[in-house]
């Protein structure tokens, strides 16, 4: 899965800045090196814009990085040891459903997302109490518990099973012909 890491800098004293600039560049190439950052931006020279105005930016965002977790969770604990940290700079961390990589258009780069958009569901109809997924929708037949077995079957075959790949449905998952 993909995540966005919003950084936002803390108040650094000065006598601590250049130890501060190093150490974050070190944790970011650390990421990078294990195969967790995909995407980098850090700079300066930033803009707001506005349908009345473009001012200088005057917040503390200075940077972003696209980063491959197998969980919100395990997104988080990439982040426990970020140097800027003890100085209140925080990360806001954002899933992503798609990102627009180089190879964006490629058959890997299609099943990598939909792969992704499937565990994200996953995610959610866990999250939901049990008594939920027997609902049945005003104007739908089935309840929450069909609705989404259906979409995971019917992406399953149409996306992985058809181009080769193997499926993701448990093998002891009963299909109704």
């Amino acid at each position: 899965m993909d995540f966005m890491f919003l950084y936002r800098g803390g108040v650094v004293p000065d006598d601590q800045v250049e130890r501060n600039i190093s150490e974050l560049w070190k944790w970011l190439d650390d990421l990078k090196e294990h195969g967790y950052e995909k995407v980098r931006f850090a700079g300066y020279g930033r803009k707001t814009v506005s349908q009345d105005s473009i001012t200088d930016y005057q917040g503390d965002i200075f940077g972003f990085s696209i980063v491959e977790a197998k969980s919100l969770e395990d997104a988080v604990s990439l982040t426990s040891d970020w140097p800027e940290l003890p100085y209140s700079g925080r990360i806001e961390i954002f899933e992503a459903l798609a990102a627009d990589y180089p190879n964006a258009g490629s058959d890997a780069y299609i099943l990598k997302l939909f792969a992704d958009i499937r565990t994200q569901l996953l995610t959610v109809i866990r999250e939901l109490p049990k008594s939920l997924m027997s609902y049945i929708p005003q104007g739908f037949n089935n309840n929450l518990h069909w609705q989404a077995g259906h979409v995971l079957t019917i992406t399953d075959e149409i996306v992985f099973t058809y181009s080769g790949m193997e499926s993701r449905i448990p093998p002891d998952y009963i299909i109704i012909p």
